[in-house]
Protein backbone atom coordinates (compact mmCIF):
# COMPACT_ATOMS: atom_id res chain seq x y z
CA UNK A 1 0.00 0.00 0.00
CA UNK A 2 1.55 3.30 -0.69
CA UNK A 3 2.10 5.53 1.53
CA UNK A 4 0.04 8.03 3.62
CA UNK A 5 0.07 11.53 1.87
CA UNK A 6 2.04 13.51 3.66
CA UNK A 7 1.33 16.71 2.02
CA UNK A 8 -1.47 18.52 3.68
CA UNK A 9 -2.43 20.68 0.42
CA UNK A 10 -2.20 17.42 -1.56
CA UNK A 11 -4.37 15.36 0.83
CA UNK A 12 -7.17 18.49 0.23
CA UNK A 13 -6.81 18.18 -3.20
CA UNK A 14 -7.45 14.61 -3.38
CA UNK A 15 -10.16 15.23 -0.72
CA UNK A 16 -11.91 17.34 -3.18
CA UNK A 17 -11.37 15.29 -6.79
CA UNK A 18 -12.75 12.31 -4.84
CA UNK A 19 -15.57 14.87 -4.23
CA UNK A 20 -16.22 16.18 -7.37
CA UNK A 21 -16.54 12.50 -8.59
CA UNK A 22 -18.96 11.63 -6.22
CA UNK A 23 -21.50 14.61 -6.43
CA UNK A 24 -21.02 14.22 -10.74
CA UNK A 25 -21.78 10.46 -10.06
CA UNK A 26 -18.48 9.87 -11.96
CA UNK A 27 -17.94 6.36 -11.11
CA UNK A 28 -15.31 5.72 -13.35
CA UNK A 29 -12.94 8.25 -12.48
CA UNK A 30 -14.08 7.63 -8.66
CA UNK A 31 -12.81 3.95 -9.43
CA UNK A 32 -9.67 5.28 -11.01
CA UNK A 33 -8.96 7.55 -8.03
CA UNK A 34 -9.51 4.70 -5.63
CA UNK A 35 -7.15 2.40 -7.48
CA UNK A 36 -4.62 5.02 -7.52
CA UNK A 37 -4.97 5.87 -3.83
CA UNK A 38 -5.96 2.56 -2.29
CA UNK A 39 -5.14 3.97 1.43
CA UNK A 40 -8.61 5.89 1.06
CA UNK A 41 -10.07 2.61 0.95
CA UNK A 42 -10.30 2.37 4.80
CA UNK A 43 -11.71 5.33 4.95
CA UNK A 44 -15.22 4.38 3.00
CA UNK A 45 -17.46 3.87 5.87
CA UNK A 46 -16.47 7.07 7.30
CA UNK A 47 -18.96 9.73 7.69
CA UNK A 48 -19.04 12.74 5.06
CA UNK A 49 -22.53 14.01 4.81
CA UNK A 50 -25.45 15.41 6.78
CA UNK A 51 -26.70 13.50 10.07
CA UNK A 52 -22.88 11.93 9.53
CA UNK A 53 -23.83 9.28 6.76
CA UNK A 54 -21.35 7.57 4.94
CA UNK A 55 -21.48 7.94 0.86
CA UNK A 56 -23.77 5.20 0.12
CA UNK A 57 -26.09 6.58 1.77
CA UNK A 58 -25.85 9.20 -0.89
CA UNK A 59 -25.45 6.82 -3.88
CA UNK A 60 -27.58 8.01 -7.32
CA UNK A 61 -26.56 4.93 -9.65
CA UNK A 62 -26.21 1.51 -9.66
CA UNK A 63 -23.02 2.03 -11.30
CA UNK A 64 -21.10 4.19 -8.24
CA UNK A 65 -22.85 1.70 -5.78
CA UNK A 66 -20.57 -1.06 -7.40
CA UNK A 67 -18.43 1.05 -7.14
CA UNK A 68 -18.46 1.80 -3.01
CA UNK A 69 -18.86 -1.78 -2.51
CA UNK A 70 -15.90 -3.01 -4.70
CA UNK A 71 -13.90 -0.59 -2.41
CA UNK A 72 -15.46 -2.30 1.17
CA UNK A 73 -18.56 0.33 1.77
CA UNK A 74 -20.84 -1.86 4.29
CA UNK A 75 -23.80 -2.89 2.42
CA UNK A 76 -27.06 -1.16 3.33
CA UNK A 77 -27.75 -3.66 6.25
CA UNK A 78 -24.84 -2.94 7.93
CA UNK A 79 -25.12 0.62 7.76
CA UNK A 80 -28.63 0.97 8.73
CA UNK A 81 -27.71 -1.38 11.75
CA UNK A 82 -24.67 1.66 12.64
CA UNK A 83 -27.04 3.79 12.29
CA UNK A 84 -29.96 2.79 14.25
CA UNK A 85 -29.31 4.89 17.38
CA UNK A 86 -29.53 7.95 14.96
CA UNK A 87 -32.29 10.06 15.43
CA UNK A 88 -32.26 10.60 11.78
CA UNK A 89 -31.99 6.58 10.53
CA UNK A 90 -35.55 6.48 9.55
CA UNK A 91 -35.13 9.34 7.69
CA UNK A 92 -31.98 8.14 5.88
CA UNK A 93 -33.14 4.66 5.54
CA UNK A 94 -36.14 6.00 4.11
CA UNK A 95 -34.02 8.09 1.26
CA UNK A 96 -31.93 4.97 0.79
CA UNK A 97 -34.70 2.73 -0.28
CA UNK A 98 -36.72 5.41 -2.50
CA UNK A 99 -32.97 5.66 -4.20
CA UNK A 100 -32.31 2.11 -4.44
CA UNK A 101 -35.86 1.90 -5.98
CA UNK A 102 -35.42 4.45 -8.31
CA UNK A 103 -32.45 3.32 -9.64
CA UNK A 104 -33.84 -0.01 -10.19
CA UNK A 105 -36.97 1.47 -12.04
CA UNK A 106 -34.46 3.64 -13.80
CA UNK A 107 -32.51 0.76 -15.04
CA UNK A 108 -35.27 -1.58 -15.75
CA UNK A 109 -36.93 0.90 -18.02
CA UNK A 110 -33.70 1.37 -20.07
CA UNK A 111 -32.93 -2.36 -20.26
CA UNK A 112 -36.78 -2.75 -21.54
CA UNK A 113 -35.58 0.23 -23.88
CA UNK A 114 -32.96 -1.40 -25.36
Amino acid sequence: MPDPIADPAELEQLKKQFAQAFHQNDDATFRALLQAHPEFKPKINDPVSAFDSPLIVCVRSREMLEVLLEAGAASFSLTARALSNHPSFHSARRQLLCRTELIGNRQSAIERAS
